[in-house]
């Protein structure tokens, strides 16, 4: 918990892949952010986002009424969110997006094939019609 200066405190959870039962590659993906090729941040920004939800959900931290995402380092949470049953009308009406970076250089961009295959079935099937 951190509490602001106002004295209202929040619940911080910090993601980790640092586990005995993990992968070297596995371990890796939380040993250095913003580093290392698209494979590496498709994978972190996988973690952080879909990770970050089960993670809530597991701590039971649901129903989530909103969701923040800041960058889009998290914006996976919102495939998680709409494979846990959140329609696009609740991810829109109940998502907040903001950004600190507004220039393409601050945001990862993957290619369709990478997508495919870190997401898999996460994918909506109306997703590549956009």
């Amino acid at each position: 918990t951190v509490t602001g200066v106002s004295g209202h405190s929040v619940d911080v959870l910090f993601l980790d892949t640092h586990n005995p039962a993990n992968s070297k590659e596995h371990i890796a993906l939380s040993q250095r952010l913003y580093g290392g090729d698209d494979s590496t941040r498709i994978r972190q920004e996988f973690l952080l986002g879909i990770g970050g939800v089960r993670a809530l959900k597991a701590l039971a931290a649901w129903p989530l009424s909103g969701i923040h995402l800041n960058e889009g380092h998290c914006a996976f949470a919102a495939l998680e969110l709409f494979r846990q049953g959140w329609t696009r009308k609740q991810l829109k009406a109940q998502s907040l997006f903001t950004t600190h970076t507004p220039v393409p250089a601050g945001h990862d961009r993957f290619s369709w094939q990478e997508m495919e295959s870190v997401l898999g079935e996460l994918l909506p099937d109306d997703l590549n019609d956009a």
